[in-house]
C-alpha cells in the first residue's frame, strides 16, 4: 500500500509539474535560487503575441540603457543668450550678428529736469546665460589662467615710442610699475603670443576695460590695476566666461 501511495503521490506531483518547476533551482554561494531569469516570464509580449522570458527583456532593457547613456555621454547644451532690459524683457541675441537695443529718447529722458544741458543718462541691461537642453552646459574661457591676472597683450609689446606716437600699434594694457611688466609677467610668462591672429587682431580684450559696478577692494587699495572702484577703469582678466572685444 505504501508503494501504490507513494506512485500515486509522484504521478500527482509530476502531473502538476513539480519536476519541471525544481529543474532550474540552484545553489550559488551558499544560496539558494529557484529559478533561472530565462524560465520567468516577464509579463511582456513579443510581436507575435508570445511571452518574452524575463531574461531577454532584462537584456533589451540593458542595451536601451546603454544607448541612451552614450547619446547622454555625447550631447551638449545649447547656450542662448539673451539681453534683460529694465522693464524685465527679454531680447534674444543670435551668434555672429548685431542686435540694436533702443533705451529711449534723450529728450524724453531729461525732459523733467530743471536744466537738461550735458546730462547724462544711464540704462542697466542684464545679459542672461541659459540652457535650452536639459544637458548639461560648460562654458570654457577664451583666455584660460588665474582670475587675478589681466588677459594678454595684444599687441606686441616691443613696439618702439615711435611706432606708438604714428599710431601703427596701441600701447599694451600692462604697466611696467605692477607686476606685469611691459615684457613678461613676475614669473617670467610672456604677456604677447604671436601665433594666436584671433586674439590679437579680432579680439583685443587687453585694450576694452570694465568699469565695476561693485568691485570688492580694500579700502588702501581702491584703484588697481585690475579691479577698480568705478567710474575708473579696470582691466580684463584671465577666465572670464564673458569678454568685451575691443
Amino acid at each position: 500500500m505504501e508503494d501504490v501511495a507513494k506512485v500515486s503521490l509522484e504521478e500527482d506531483l509530476n502531473a502538476k509539474g513539480i519536476d519541471t518547476h525544481l529543474s532550474s533551482a540552484f545553489i550559488s554561494n551558499e544560496k539558494y535560487f529557484a529559478h533561472t531569469a530565462n524560465v520567468i516570464s516577464s509579463g511582456f509580449l513579443s510581436e507575435n503575441q508570445t511571452p518574452i522570458d524575463l531574461f531577454t527583456k532584462l537584456s533589451q532593457i540593458q542595451a536601451q540603457l546603454q544607448e541612451f547613456s552614450e547619446i547622454l555621454r555625447r550631447a551638449t547644451g545649447e547656450l542662448v543668450v539673451s539681453m534683460i532690459d529694465e522693464l524685465g524683457n527679454p531680447i534674444r541675441l543670435n551668434k555672429d550678428s548685431v542686435t540694436k537695443i533702443f533705451a529711449g529718447f534723450y529728450s524724453q529722458e531729461v525732459q523733467d529736469l530743471d536744466d537738461p544741458r550735458g546730462a547724462i543718462i544711464s540704462k542697466t541691461f542684464f545679459l542672461n546665460l541659459s540652457n535650452a537642453e536639459q544637458t548639461g552646459l560648460q562654458l570654457i574661457a577664451r583666455v584660460a589662467g588665474n582670475r587675478s591676472r589681466m588677459v594678454k597683450q595684444s599687441e606686441s609689446p616691443s613696439a618702439t615710442d615711435t611706432e606708438i606716437a604714428a599710431g601703427e600699434v596701441i600701447y599694451p594694457a600692462t604697466y611696467s610699475w605692477l607686476d606685469n611688466n611691459k615684457i613678461s609677467q613676475s614669473d617670467g610668462r610672456s604677456t604677447y603670443t604671436t601665433n594666436d591672429s584671433d586674439y590679437n587682431l579680432l579680439r583685443k580684450y587687453d585694450l576694452s576695460p570694465l568699469s565695476l559696478s561693485n568691485p570688492n577692494v580694500s579700502i588702501d587699495n581702491k584703484y588697481g590695476q585690475t579691479k577698480s572702484v568705478g567710474p575708473v577703469q579696470s582691466t580684463q582678466n584671465k577666465n572670464q566666461y564673458i569678454y568685451c572685444r575691443f
